[in-house]
């Protein structure tokens, strides 16, 4: 079993060594070799260019390991990376993982101006949301 793991990080920070107190964990206990591809990040590149490395490190594993259950991976950005790979998948030339693990992906950045990455936030969450919502406003904006 291999775990394709989309490293999280608003979408333009982090690598994918900096989050191995997650990743490691998950691994263990799914008895897995674990893979966490670097992927190009916004503002430099758009969020297409990261779902396109994430399917590169996909075609090389199931080229590389094709009796493998491969399973796609990610949390917060990263589970809205591997929310997006999954949604591409179905129906193309590339077989379905063997299962996904999402942890609290974040999936929708959309929004003009300050509303950007906030459209389904109430106004009520702000002071207990692990991310200021200035920065999520910011990060989302970048992301696109």
């Amino acid at each position: 079993r291999i775990v394709l793991y989309m490293h999280g990080g608003a979408y333009v920070l982090c690598t994918p060594g900096s989050l191995r107190g997650c990743t490691a964990p998950i691994a263990h206990a799914l008895d897995a070799a674990l893979c966490v591809p670097e992927y190009r990040r916004p503002p430099d590149h758009s969020l297409s260019c990261a779902i396109e490395d994430g399917f590169e490190a996909y075609r090389h594993l199931l080229r590389e390991y094709p009796d493998s259950e491969i399973v796609i991976a990610g949390e917060s950005a990263g589970g809205g990376l591997a929310a997006s790979m999954l949604l591409a998948l179905r129906g193309g030339p590339l077989p379905m993982p063997s299962s996904a693990l999402l942890m609290s992906p974040w999936s929708d950045t959309s929004g003009e101006g300050s509303e950007a990455g906030l459209m389904h936030v109430g106004s009520t969450r702000g002071s207990r949301d692990y991310l200021p919502l200035g920065l999520v406003n910011m990060f989302a904006r970048l992301a696109r």
